[in-house]
């Protein structure tokens, strides 16, 4: 039987889907709040709001295809290495500023934060954070896509000078993937002289994916860009139908396309500045 909440998931602020409303879900709903106010415990704990979980990991384990994972407001939690493998949405609650305050930082120097093996995975109104201080770079991308039909939506990606890959990286099998409402900006640094500590990009496309679809995205160079001279990386191989439509691009934060690449890419220049260019 579907489960009836008649005043929603309970949060204030963030994605519509849990601010209210009237939702009827065939699934289940984990909230995580983080060590200091959750405690983690297999099923059927993290099913009530006012007994959140403590990690994402536990809400992982205990959740089933068709669940959504709630990250509760003010909870950005250090993750590595996670691998989701269930149809899930994963949504952010709280905003301040126009940025999410709920979603994923990395402290490890290698491997990537997550990667999305499942078919129809969601990630909706979550901040993943630049990487704090490491003992070197991470080399790896933050979020790796393979599973169709995923939705990045209401997301921020910060670009730090530890993130030596991209923000966001769609792998092969990577097809009908939804990015919009998603912003990615570079907090590269100036050292001194010429040098400049850059993270490499905000959003790449490895391998041949089919209808790519991006809507109202944001990407931003920051006050030094990236150390790719383009900010989205598809020129290694084709995408089959972009349909990319009011995107802004700022401060250097170019494009390029693989040739073979079909469909469109539209820029609104009431929103990018001058700098903005496609590579076709």
């Amino acid at each position: 039987m579907a489960e009836h909440l008649p005043v929603g998931l309970g949060e204030l602020t963030g994605d519509p889907l849990i601010t209210g409303g009237d939702a009827r879900l065939s699934g289940q709903v984990w909230y995580v709040a983080g060590a200091t106010t959750g405690v983690d415990g297999s099923s059927p704990a993290g099913l009530n709001r006012t007994k959140p979980l403590a990690t994402f990991a536990q809400a992982l384990s205990n959740s089933s295809a068709g669940d959504i994972i709630v990250m509760m407001d003010g909870n950005v939690e250090t993750v590595s290495g996670v691998t989701v493998s269930k149809q899930l949405t994963i949504v952010g609650a709280g905003t301040s500023g126009g940025i999410p305050t709920a979603g994923f930082l990395r402290t490890a120097s290698s491997g990537a934060l997550m990667t999305i093996t499942a078919a129809g995975v969601e990630l909706r109104n979550l901040y993943f954070q630049a990487a704090v201080p490491l003992a070197s770079a991470n080399t790896d991308e933050r979020v790796t896509i393979t599973g169709a039909g995923a939705v990045v939506r209401g997301c921020y990606f910060e670009c730090g000078t530890l993130d030596d890959n991209s923000a966001l990286e769609l792998g092969s099998g990577a097809d009908d993937a939804l990015i919009e409402d998603t912003t990615f900006i570079s907090t590269g640094t100036f050292v001194s002289g010429p040098t400049y500590d850059l993270p490499d990009s905000a959003l790449k496309v490895s391998a041949a994916i089919s209808r790519l679809a991006m809507k109202r995205c944001t990407l931003n160079g920051g006050s030094y860009g990236y150390a790719n001279p383009y900010a989205m990386v598809a020129s290694a191989a084709a995408i089959t139908t972009l349909k990319a439509e009011q995107m802004t691009l700022l401060n250097g934060a170019d494009v390029t396309l693989n040739a073979s690449t079909t469909g469109y890419f539209h820029v609104d220049t009431s929103t990018s500045d001058g700098s903005a260019k496609v590579v076709w």
